[in-house]
């Protein structure tokens, strides 16, 4: 295209900032040309994605008649990468992910071992697929996420904690977002498949370089924001699925188009099968409540009864498990609560796979007869491929739109209506509840898929004056007990009744929060610049003073004599919040030296500090005869100055 060599340049801009930043030759830029392709009837990357991957590897491994034009990796180092980890555009890699992968890898009885008559994996893995689970910023943008992007739901391919594969024999799926072992992946692959074939490859190759579904590591994944883009990569999934439906039967073709014998052990050809099992669900259920309304004999209630139990049992099981075992150390009521929100996710899910149930079976068997035509007549649009970014692009979320991606749920409806007022009129009650649905489906799925807009409610005055208040009357606690008597630490706590006693006591977490505390109360205009840089002078002054181990500090010190408290030891939590509490600090005192020394958060931190001195002495004032006369004498004092200080 005319704009090509402009992408690449921008691209490889990119990667040279990259390494600019964090190292040179950490990062590289891979790009394939494109190429004519007839069936398709257009220029793409030879096989999409599959092709990508097989000619990847081919390139690591020293192969100089690939399709990629542009390389910035040299030879030495290309050869020396063994695992190769792929991700979507729109798939997150946690911090430590990759580490975990790789390290799952090299363990001795996961190193994958082949039969050399079939050449597959037949002991350890080729491919480790980690847990995909929907990430907190895709999960509320719409209704149609926030329902079915906690649990499966009508999407089994996400958010898989189990499985039954590998829980029962060992090996699980691969969907194309986790780690294989290049020379295992590319040796079990091999002249595989003749060309135009394959449109989803993932679950064909996790068959014969064997893959493993590690439940503890976890990548995030974005989920479709509306039923619209959810519909277009179910049908490109049973369009894949039904692709690879030869590969059930005993011989194959191999790369060179020759028919061979087919490899695949019993289970393997069970996944295939399963996969197209699952695509033939919602066509069933839904034949069969026509048939309920036509044909089936006695009422047509009980009948529909089975459908419901169908959807709905799978989706309530884990309720039920729920409810039946109860976590250790949470209460019965926070425990109910939660078993109630899970509950009240699970009967939507179920009632929109009513509404959707025609949509759903129309899509199943359009895919499906798609794919049965174009292998055996037409032989083209095998790689028909829409990108989950392409389809959430061409959404439109209008009235116009979703009548004419859910129509045919309308004509199916209005079909089987007409059938049971000719064939059985007793169960035209029924019907007419399932049609009516049916046919305001359009207007459900375009209520659930429109966008949640991002709304920020600012807090009204007298909220902020609250909140503010909060915050005077706690900075009053580490004024009041952060002082010389404990080397300028944190006491843990203070008890007032029966009588007043000081915990001499601080953990990392206290000596955290009281310097985030203190460059709050800056911020708050509770204390002035010089205060905070004093006041953390000294805090640091002493925390350079505390005996360490290993640079992590014990979990307790006595605050009078700055030694550990017995037993010694170390807790990483502590030590992480105070890491993430300095992390914060640092920010602060780099923003210091912009900040105005006299602005409206002092004026406004002064009158916080008046209100809640005036409330303490109240309180005080209330309790008077429990109270020392010098505490009253010393709050009206302080209220007096803080009242001079405002009026000048």
């Amino acid at each position: 295209m005319p704009n090509d060599s402009h992408l690449r340049a921008v691209a490889q801009i990119g990667i040279d900032t990259l390494n600019q930043k964090h190292g040179e030759g950490r990062f590289h830029l891979f790009h394939r040309r494109r190429q004519w392709n007839a069936g398709e009837n257009k220029w793409m990357g030879w096989e999409r994605k599959r092709g990508k991957l097989e000619e990847f590897n081919r390139l690591l491994r020293g192969a100089r008649d690939t399709s990629f034009v542009v390389r910035t990796a040299d030879d030495a180092l290309m050869k020396s990468i063994r695992y190769v980890i792929t991700l979507d555009t729109d798939t997150q890699l946690p911090r430590d992910v990759a580490r975990k992968l790789i390290g799952a890898a090299e363990h001795p009885l996961n190193r994958p071992r082949f039969d050399d008559a079939t050449n597959r994996v037949v002991h350890g893995y080729g491919i480790l697929q980690p847990r995909v689970s929907i990430s907190l910023s895709s999960a509320s943008r719409s209704r149609f996420v926030q329902i079915f992007s906690g649990y499966t739901g009508i999407d089994p391919y996400t958010t898989a904690i189990s499985d039954v594969y590998q829980d029962l024999f060992g090996e699980g799926n691969f969907t194309g977002k986790g780690l294989y072992d290049v020379d295992a992946f590319q040796r079990a692959l091999a002249n595989r498949v003749p060309e135009n074939a394959l449109l989803s490859h993932d679950l064909f190759e996790s068959l014969f370089a064997r893959a493993a579904l590690t439940t503890d590591i976890e990548v995030l994944d974005e989920y479709p924001a509306s039923y619209e883009a959810f519909a277009k990569r179910l049908h490109r999934w049973t369009r894949g699925d039904w692709q690879i439906i030869r590969w059930l039967f005993p011989r194959v073709p191999n790369a060179s188009g020759q028919k061979v014998r087919n490899p695949l052990p019993l289970i393997a050809r069970w996944k295939i099968f399963d996969n197209l099992r699952r695509s033939l669900v919602a066509p069933s259920l839904f034949l069969w409540l026509v048939a309920a309304c036509t044909i089936f004999p006695r009422t047509a209630w009980l009948w529909a009864l089975f459908v419901l139990v169908v959807i709905a049992f799978p989706v309530y099981l884990h309720v039920t498990t729920g409810l039946l075992t109860h976590p250790r150390g949470t209460p019965w009521t926070s425990h109910f609560w939660s078993m109630w929100g899970d509950f009240r996710t699970n009967t939507a899910q179920i009632a929109f796979s009513f509404v959707l149930l025609p949509h759903q079976a129309y899509l199943m068997c359009d895919a499906i007869g798609r794919t049965l035509y174009r292998q055996l007549i037409s032989h083209r649009k095998l790689l028909e491929w829409v990108s989950a970014a392409e389809a959430e692009r061409s959404v439109r979320y209008d009235v116009a739109s979703y009548l004419r991606l859910l129509w045919p749920a309308e004509i199916l409806a209005l079909v089987s209506l007409g059938l049971t007022v000719f064939f059985k009129p007793d169960a035209l009650l029924l019907m007419s509840i399932l049609a009516a649905v049916w046919i305001v489906s359009p207007f459900i799925a375009l209520w659930a898929s429109k966008p949640r807009p991002l709304v920020r409610q600012a807090l009204s005055l007298e909220e902020r004056n609250f909140a503010r208040l909060i915050a005077r009357r706690t900075w009053r606690f580490f004024e009041t007990f952060v002082g010389a008597e404990d080397n300028w630490l944190p006491p843990d706590n203070f008890q007032e009744d029966p009588s007043p006693v000081t915990a001499h006591r601080t953990s990392p977490t206290n000596m955290g929060l009281l310097l985030l505390a203190t460059a709050s109360a800056r911020e708050l205009g509770y204390v002035s610049t010089l205060e905070l840089v004093e006041r953390h002078e000294l805090t640091f002054a002493t925390l350079a003073k505390l005996n360490r181990l290993h640079g992590h500090f014990f979990n307790w010190y006595d605050t009078k004599t700055i030694q550990p408290l017995m037993p010694q030891y170390i807790s990483t939590v502590d030590s992480g919040n105070l890491a993430g509490h300095l992390v914060a600090i640092k920010q602060g005192a780099i923003e210091l030296p912009d900040d105005k020394l006299f602005g409206p958060h002092v004026i406004q931190g002064l009158t916080d500090t008046l209100d809640a001195l005036t409330l303490e002495a109240t309180l005080v004032g209330t309790f008077r005869q429990r109270t020392d006369v010098v505490t009253v004498r010393q709050l009206e004092n302080e209220i007096s100055a803080c009242r001079k200080l405002l009026d000048a």
